[in-house]
């Protein structure tokens, strides 16, 4: 009986659009409206659509390339955040500061930073006496580009995490392999590592969860392009729901987008169980 508020609002705010997108998926649909139901047919256009194919893989490289840069990136300034330096308040306030900010503004100023003409990117690359560079109308710099401001938008939220980890360490245990001898790097790996575990298995999954969902960011610096080079599963569900209004089949790419985050949760928790039953 103590749960069951919990229950239902867990209910009400995740089950219920769960299930309801699905039943959408498995309807032919005008604007908002369900007109019939036309089964795993929109699931058999899906995979017939090279484009949703080329999207996956877009939304692969996307997370994976914020998340290999991100998690270490958070932790390394979580480990000098956790030392005691000068003006560590402010120092904090800087590095805090990206994630206060919108993916909305965020992509505005990424845009405006390396705009062709006006931006002081280029302005710079121009002073160093080389030509201009088109960051987001190549197809690979566009998609290094997303990533690179994705990083900057959302690194201090492992950075905290890992932080508030740092300060459950017992100091007992510092003092003790001080005493014994050892150097930082078997400080960290025999003591900080470990308590780091199950904080970094959890922020890695919420990350990826976050930047296979991501929209705005994406939609705005590039609208998915060029040539759908930066189109990921998210950014094309947002376009083929709320400007195509074919609102069925963008359920059905929901869903793909739901089984994406299973998957790479559920890969994520058996490989620390594998690392905790010694195997690695």
């Amino acid at each position: 009986m103590f749960a069951l508020p919990a229950v239902l609002l867990v209910i009400l705010v995740y089950l219920y659009p769960i299930l309801y997108a699905f039943w959408v998926s498995l309807h032919q649909t005008r604007f908002l409206q369900l007109e019939r139901f036309v089964g795993l047919a929109n699931y058999a256009e899906l995979l017939r659509d090279r484009t949703v194919w080329r999207a996956t893989i877009n939304s692969i490289i996307y997370m994976m390339g914020s998340v290999i840069v991100t998690i270490p990136l958070g932790l390394g300034l979580a480990l000098m955040l956790n030392r005691p330096l000068p003006l560590i308040g402010v120092i904090r306030g800087i590095l805090i500061a990206p994630w206060v900010i919108s993916q909305a503004v965020a992509a505005l100023l990424w845009t405006w930073l390396l705009e062709p003409s006006l931006g002081p990117v280029n302005y710079l690359i121009e002073l160093s006496g080389h030509r201009k560079v088109f960051f987001l109308a190549d197809p690979l710099l566009a998609m290094l580009t997303v990533i690179v401001a994705n990083i900057w938008l959302s690194y201090p939220f492992p950075m905290i995490l890992f932080l508030a980890a740092l300060r459950g360490v017992p100091v007992e245990l510092y003092e003790a392999v001080q005493l014994d001898g050892a150097g930082r790097w078997a400080t960290f790996r025999h003591i900080v590592f470990p308590f780091l575990q199950p904080t970094m298995l959890s922020t890695v999954i919420l990350v990826s969860l976050l930047y296979l969902n991501m929209v705005a960011l994406v939609y705005i610096m590039t609208g998915g392009g060029p040539l759908a080079a930066t189109e990921t599963l998210a950014v094309q569900a947002f376009k083929r729901s709320f400007m195509e209004f074919r609102i069925g089949f963008g359920a059905t790419l929901g869903t793909l987008i739901l089984v994406l985050n299973v998957v790479f949760g559920a890969g994520y928790i058996r490989l620390l169980q594998r690392q905790d039953e010694g195997i690695y």
